[in-house]
This record gives C-alpha cells, sequence and structure tokens, in this order.
C-alpha cells in the first residue's frame, strides 16, 4: 500500500534493487515473465507498468483502464499481458507496446478474482468473486460461461496455462478446479476457517496452497487425480498474511505480511 515494489533474490533474502517507484496509489497485482526478465505491475491509479529486472528501471507505463486494476497476467511466451479492472473489462496488451490489442466486458457484476493466458494467447481465463468462471477468445471475440458456483469465490489462484484454478469459497471450502472441461473436486472442508481469504497455485499443478481467515495456511499436493494435503499446515497469529505466492520451481511458499515483511517457507525440508 506504500506504492513500491521490492524484488528479492530469494536465495540470499537480499534486495536486487531499492524499491521499484512509479505508481502513485496502491499495488494490486504483479506477475513475472516466464524468463525472468520484465516485471509487470498492476495498481489502483488504473495503470499497468512493466519493469527491467536487469536493471530495476521502468521500461513502459501507460493509463489502461477506467479504474483500479485488480489482475494482471503474462502469456508464456511474454508477448502479451492481460489485465482485468474494477471497471469489469479485461484487456490484452502486446508486451512491448503499450498498445490495447483486444478488449472484453465479461459481463462480471464484481471484482475479478484472478485471470490468466492459455499457453498460444488467444483465451483468456477469469473468475470473479461472485462465482462465475468465464473464459474469453482473442480472435473471436466470443465469450462463454465456464461455470457457475453455487457460492461467493473470496480467493482464487488460476495457473499460468490458464489450464486449473484454486477457488476458496465462502462456506469454509478449498476445492480444485479443472477448467478444460470443467470439473471440481473437493480438497478440504474446515469449518472452523469461516473463510480462506487467500490461494496460490504452482505452474507446474504440483502445488496448492489456502490461507483462512482465522489464521490457518494448508498445503496441498494436487501432482496426482487424488490429491490431499501434504501434511504442512501452518497457523499464524495476527496480523495475519496479505498475500501467497508459490516459487516456480515449487521448492518456496513467499509469504506477504501486513507489516511489510515477507517470509519464505521451504517446501523440502518440513
Amino acid at each position: 500500500s506504500d506504492k513500491t515494489m521490492i524484488v528479492w533474490n530469494l536465495t540470499t533474502g537480499e534486495k536486487r534493487f531499492p524499491p521499484l517507484l512509479g505508481h502513485t496509489d496502491q499495488v494490486q497485482s504483479v506477475a513475472i515473465t516466464p524468463d525472468g526478465q520484465h516485471l509487470v505491475s498492476a495498481a489502483y491509479d488504473n495503470s499497468l507498468k512493466v519493469w527491467d529486472l536487469k536493471t530495476g528501471k521502468e521500461w513502459l507505463g501507460w493509463h489502461a483502464h477506467a479504474a483500479p486494476v485488480l489482475a494482471v497476467a503474462i502469456s508464456p511466451d511474454a508477448q502479451w499481458l492481460v489485465s482485468a479492472s474494477r471497471d469489469t473489462t479485461i484487456k490484452v496488451w502486446q508486451m512491448n507496446l503499450p498498445v490495447q490489442k483486444a478488449t472484453a466486458d465479461f459481463g462480471h457484476t464484481s471484482k475479478v478474482s484472478a485471470i490468466a493466458l492459455t499457453p498460444t494467447a488467444d483465451e483468456v481465463m477469469a473468475c470473479s468473486s461472485s462465482g462465475s468462471f468465464k473464459s474469453w477468445n482473442r480472435q473471436t471475440g466470443e465469450t462463454r460461461t465456464i461455470a457457475q458456483m453455487p457460492t461467493r469465490i473470496d480467493a482464487a489462484a488460476i495457473a499460468p496455462d490458464g489450464s486449473q484454478a484454486i477457488l476458496g469459497l465462502r462456506g469454509s471450502r478449498v476445492q480444485w478446479a479443472r477448467l478444460t472441461p470443467f470439473s471440481l473436486q473437493e480438497l478440504t472442508y474446515d469449518p472452523l476457517a469461516k473463510r480462506f481469504s487467500l490461494a496460490a497455485i504452482s505452474a507446474n499443478h504440483h502445488t496448492a496452497a489456502a490461507m483462512s481467515s482465522q489464521g490457518t495456511l494448508i498445503v496441498f499436493d494436487i501432482a496426482s487425480s487424488s490429491p490431499e494435503t501434504t501434511g504442512m499446515k501452518f497457523d499464524f497469529q495476527p496480523p495475519y498474511l496479505s498475500s501467497l505466492a508459490i516459487s516456480a520451481a515449487k521448492k518456496q511458499l513467499v509469504l506477504g505480511l501486513p507489516t511489510g515483511n515477507i517470509k519464505g517457507l521451504c517446501l523440502e525440508t518440513r
């Protein structure tokens, strides 16, 4: 919420650069290109910015939406990026130029919780907090509803290739969704959790995690057709986590706290 970003070396715990400055309001979402060369940030100032991770300098920046930008994702070939806004639109941009290539109004009546691009970057997967899963074909402009969940989605994470998602549903449930074709499998039900407020999924689809509003972090093994908890459960004291991510190699959970601190949890030694 201090409008800055910090890039960390997960091996040494050191900052790679001074804080990245440029946004004029809270940074809501970030994504890193698969080659690790650039970072894209989305913020409440309605803008998108692209940063050079070799120098820590802003490479591109532009006014992207008419309202705060809530989520951003990058195509596997790093040629395209997609952004979702509180203005209910989703836009596709050319990565190396701030040129809008397509836009869609998904008809969501609430904020978009998560977005992803399929490997060819032709289709955008999106889900909203109201429980709707939709896809949009960038080439044809066709929008279709994949599924309508029976309850509100409090947390969601879609795999970078758009094939799977982890959902924290109102009613203290965490569910694993395969999106093409759509199927749903319950991972856990915890009546004491009240709700799950954060979710994450690894790029290789092996690991998922969810954080409850009561401070319990659960890690799941979803590599098989019969997913189960890994036995990893962490109970945090207030203030609870404000963000959650899994490293590309699935070796670490990266945790963001409201205090401004970042913590890493190794998934291989516990």
